[in-house]
Parts: C-alpha cells; structure tokens; sequence
C-alpha cells in the first residue's frame, strides 16, 4: 500500500494525525526517517483520547522525509507513516489519501441450524471506502438471505435461516484509493440440541414390553345392617 505524501511550502505548518483503538496502556512514539521525534518548538505531540497527533512548525527542508507513527502496549505495535516534501508552490497539496486497516478482525464464528449468524469486523481509513463480502471466494449480495451493513465503520455481515451450505469461510474486503485490504475467519454450522421435555420420550424398547400379573382372589366384605335406637323424644323435636 503506499505512504501518503504531503506537500508544503517552506515556512508552513501541517499536524498529523493518526486514530489509535486499542485497550489502555498505549504508549506513541513518531520518527522522522528512523529517528525518534520529541515535542518541543519545533514539533508538538499529543496522544488524547484515542486521536495522538504530531504539528510541524514552520517546515524546512530538513523536515522533509517519513513519519511514523507507531503505537505500542503489552499485546503489541502497529505503525502508520506518512511522507512529508517541500516545494516552492503555494499552499497545501494532499497528493494520497490516508490507507486504512482493520483495527477490529473477523473471529471464528459457531452457528446454529435454522438461526442467524453475526460476523462484524472495523476499519479505519479515509472515506471513500467500499465494503465488500465473500464466503469462499464467491462475492455475496446483501438481502434476506444476507444481510449487509457499513456504519460507522462497522463491518456487519449476518447470515440468516442457517444450513449446512453456509458452512465456510467468510471474507471482509475494503477498498478505497490508496489500496485494499482484507481480513478472513470460519463459520461453522452445527446441528440443533433438542431439549425433551416429556419423559417418555426418552424410554425406547427393543423387546416386547411384558408386565407380568397374578390372579388374586377375590375380596369378599360383609356387610351386616341393623336397626337403630330410635333417638330420645326430646331431641326428635329438635
């Protein structure tokens, strides 16, 4: 991919910029050609909130060369650069727009048969950037079946009414002027776990069932009425 060039007039100043994502503590150092830049007159540095920036004051030719960017913590380092030329015209020239990269990748990704399937992933870069997704190869078209989505830098793919035939792998492709980048993970389908609810569900039998039973003889209960005392004369009043 190709370093961005800016172009400046003798005497200018621009600022570089370079939008950082990652989990704290990150640590930003800028070189020139190699060598570390530290902030003082002639350069300003600041790292705020994700955003760390380098001012250059008043440029000479002495300026002119690569800067990088590089952002380091415990799980790692990544860098950007970006080239800075003197000329004798006038003004400001942007000549490259700035690459972009996946500061969030695609993960392997379990599903389900008959359900969905999120895949998300996000990219900085300058826009315009075009997003496109292939599972193995073959580019997909968002609608019911996939559904495609890209804010906010945001890469969303999900896959709807899951079968066997979704099983693969699935790739983010991002695309602006400056170049192209792509990141890839695997989705698996897995069949569905059935909960059974009714006991007898669970009793199979591969043999007759036989229940043996005894003949009993048969309970005879007597019965034996007899009359009785008529109740006193003054309670049959009540």
């Amino acid at each position: 991919m190709p370093t961005p060039i800016v172009a400046l007039r003798e005497g200018q100043s621009t600022t570089f910029e370079c939008q950082i994502v990652g989990t704290p503590e990150i640590h930003v150092t800028w070189y020139l050609d190699g060598n570390e830049v530290t902030d003082g007159a002639k350069y300003g540095i600041s790292f705020i909130d994700g955003l760390a920036t380098l001012k250059v004051t008043q440029a000479r030719v002495s300026d002119s060369g690569i800067y990088v960017c590089e952002a380091h913590n415990d799980a790692g380092s990544e860098s950007c650069s970006i080239e800075l030329k003197l000329c004798h015209e006038a003004g400001v020239m942007l000549l490259s727009t700035f690459p972009f990269f996946f500061v969030e990748k695609l993960k392997e990704t379990p599903g389900v048969l008959g359900s969905s399937a999120l895949l998300e992933c996000k990219v900085l870069g300058s826009p315009p950037i075009s997003i496109a997704w292939f599972q193995n190869g073959l580019k997909l078209v968002s609608g019911e079946k996939h559904h495609i989505t890209f804010s906010d830098n945001l890469c969303i793919l999900e896959v709807n009414s899951l079968s066997n035939s979704d099983t693969g792998t699935y790739t983010c492709k991002a695309t602006n002027i400056a170049g192209s980048d792509e990141c890839s993970a695997v989705l698996t389908v897995q069949g569905q776990y059935m909960m059974v609810s009714n006991f007898s569900e669970l009793l199979f039998f591969s043999f007759p069932l036989e229940i043996p039973c005894e003949t009993r003889q048969e309970l005879v209960v007597g019965v034996e009425c007899c009359a009785a005392t008529p109740l006193p004369s003054y309670l049959s009043q009540l």
